[in-house]
C-alpha cells in the first residue's frame, strides 16, 4: 500500500494523523513529488517513491532544460535509494555567496533548507538553479523519461501561468506566475509521472501551490490512490 502521514500534525496523544489509501497498482516508478522555487539560491525537488519496494536511485538522472531549450542543458546522478513511500530531497548545493563582479552576488542556499537535503546538487551550472522557465526531466537507464515538469523546448516567458487561453505561459497579461517563487506539490491523487512531453504545462492540473520558501513539506509526501 502507498500509505504516507504528515509528521507535522501529530494528535496529542502521540498518535500520527494517518491518511486513507488503497493498493496503488499502478504506481511503478518514482516522480516528482515537491518543487520549491524560492528567493535566491533556495531551491529543491523532492522525489517520492509509491511503490512497495525500495527503489535504487543510481539509474536515475534529473536533467534541466534551460529556458525553452530542447536538450538537456545540465543534469545531476541522484544518489542513494528510496524506501517504500519514502522521500528523496535534493537541494541547491551552493554554501557560499558566490561574486559574479559588477556588484551581482549569487547567494548561498539557505542553510536551513540545506539541512532537509538527502542530496546536495552540483556547481553550477546544475538543475537545481532552475528560475521557474527550465524545464526539468526525470530520466532513468540514460533515456527512459519517468517525469517531466513543465515543457521541454518552450520559454513560458517569466514562467508558466494560470492563463488556459494563452497555453499557460507568459505573455505579459497579469496572469498568475506559477512556477517563480512558489513552493509546488504534486496533488495525493498523482501517482506516476508524466513520461511524454506535454502540449502545454497545466501546473494546477497536478500540482498545489503553496508561498515561496515554504519548505514544510519537504522529506513528505501524501498519496491516495483510488481503485
Amino acid at each position: 500500500q502507498a500509505c504516507n502521514y504528515n509528521p507535522e500534525s501529530n494528535f496529542d496523544d502521540g498518535s500520527c494523523d494517518y491518511f486513507p489509501c488503497v493498493n496503488c497498482n499502478d504506481a511503478i516508478d518514482i516522480f516528482i513529488s515537491e518543487y520549491c522555487e524560492g528567493t535566491g539560491n533556495n531551491k529543491g525537488v523532492e522525489f517520492y517513491n509509491p511503490t512497495s519496494e525500495t527503489i535504487d536511485l543510481s539509474n536515475y538522472q534529473l536533467q534541466r532544460y534551460s529556458n525553452g531549450c530542447e536538450a538537456a542543458t545540465d543534469w545531476v546522478d541522484l544518489i542513494g535509494s528510496i524506501p517504500p513511500q519514502g522521500t528523496h530531497v535534493l537541494i541547491n548545493g551552493q554554501i557560499e555567496d558566490l561574486d559574479l563582479g559588477g556588484g551581482a552576488i549569487s547567494p548561498a542556499c539557505d542553510p536551513a533548507m540545506q539541512a532537509l537535503a538527502d542530496q546536495l546538487d552540483n556547481p553550477y551550472p546544475a538543475p537545481v538553479y532552475f528560475n521557474g522557465d527550465d524545464a526539468l526531466v526525470l530520466v532513468k537507464n540514460g533515456d527512459t523519461v519517468v517525469d517531466i515538469f513543465g515543457k521541454v523546448g518552450e520559454d513560458p516567458g517569466m514562467a508558466w501561468t494560470d492563463d488556459e487561453a494563452n497555453g499557460f505561459i507568459d505573455v505579459g497579461d497579469g496572469a498568475t506566475w506559477l512556477t517563480i517563487n512558489r513552493t509546488l506539490r504534486r496533488k495525493p491523487d498523482v501517482i506516476s509521472g508524466v513520461i511524454e512531453n506535454p502540449i502545454v504545462f497545466n501546473t494546477l492540473a497536478e500540482y498545489d501551490v503553496f508561498e515561496v520558501n515554504d519548505w514544510s513539506g519537504l522529506g513528505w509526501h501524501n498519496l491516495y490512490c483510488e481503485d
